[in-house]
């Protein structure tokens, strides 16, 4: 920042840091202010960046504190249900969520965030309903798009989860709530480089939201791992009746050599499936890639 850019008044500089993802910076130009002078603002920004810190707790109690002096916030409630939320706390933060809803109970931006956090209590009844509502409400609505896509994934629709993510990235290539969960349903169909092709140009855009997942993509589609793209893509169990099939066979119709040999190769691809995943996960996560 400039020299400038240091003059200015706290609350702002702390903005200005926060936009650029620097929380320490943010705290910093906090310290330097006093909550007296707009205390949902200053409340919110201390929440805000230790939250971007990766504090969930301390971002949950500068919120908390925010939320004494203005228990109406709506900013404030939904950046303390963000903390519950990553914090496990579930029924905590639901209830900061309906205090946000409360005051704005036809918002699809709202209803949506609330359907995916009873989604992720297993409730996908109640998602659904709160979907149904937010499409009256705002048939073009992207978060109900987005809500629509994690349905249809956690019910087990691959391909509907698919076809929503490419929908939101026709209209928006950069958007990484789609980039995010067509890479993940693609992963999960074993198509590995057509998720690593999506998500990798996108965490360069966005790696604190996509970095993980393009990790993934890239150790998935690395070469040490082709052999077992069998078991990628079809699992465990139904390899395991194959292979076992195709040794059984080919020991009556051809001869019990050549069957001893498939058990043996595929015992070998066994113990290779069993070593070869964790010892390349470990070298990528150590390289930081």
């Amino acid at each position: 920042m400039s020299a400038g850019d240091l003059s200015a008044a706290p609350l702002e500089l702390a903005e200005r840091y926060l936009e650029i993802e620097r929380p320490e910076e943010a705290l910093a130009a906090l310290a330097r202010a006093t909550p007296d002078e707009d205390p949902e603002r200053y409340h919110l920004l201390r929440a805000e960046a230790h939250l971007l810190a990766e504090r969930p707790e301390a971002a949950r109690d500068a919120a908390a504190l925010g939320l004494a002096v203005e228990p109406e916030s709506i900013p404030l409630l939904l950046v303390r249900s963000c903390c519950h939320e990553r914090l496990g706390e579930l029924a905590a933060a639901e209830e900061s969520l309906l205090g946000a809803l409360r005051q704005l109970p036809d918002e699809p931006a709202l209803l949506c965030r609330y359907g995916r956090l009873v989604a992720r209590g297993g409730q996908l009844d109640k998602a659904r309903r709160l979907l149904a509502e937010a499409r009256r409400v705002d048939p073009d609505s992207r978060e109900a798009a987005r809500l629509a896509m994690l349905l249809d994934y956690l019910a087990g629709d691959d391909r509907a989860a698919a076809e929503g993510g490419r929908r939101l990235l026709a209209d928006d290539p950069e958007d990484s709530h789609g980039v995010a969960m067509l890479g993940l349903t693609l992963l999960e169909r074993g198509d590995h480089g057509a998720a690593r092709e999506v998500v990798v140009p996108a965490a360069a855009l966005d790696p604190e939201r996509l970095g993980g997942l393009a990790r993934e993509a890239r150790i998935r589609t690395h070469p040490l791992l082709w052999p077992l793209w069998p078991l990628q893509r079809f699992g465990s169990v139904p390899v395991w009746f194959g292979a076992v099939g195709l040794i059984l066979v080919t020991g009556r119709l051809a001869s019990p050599r050549v069957s001893s040999i498939l058990a043996l190769t595929y015992l070998a691809w066994c113990v290779y499936s069993w070593v070869v995943p964790p010892l390349l996960r470990r070298w990528v996560v150590r390289r930081g890639r």
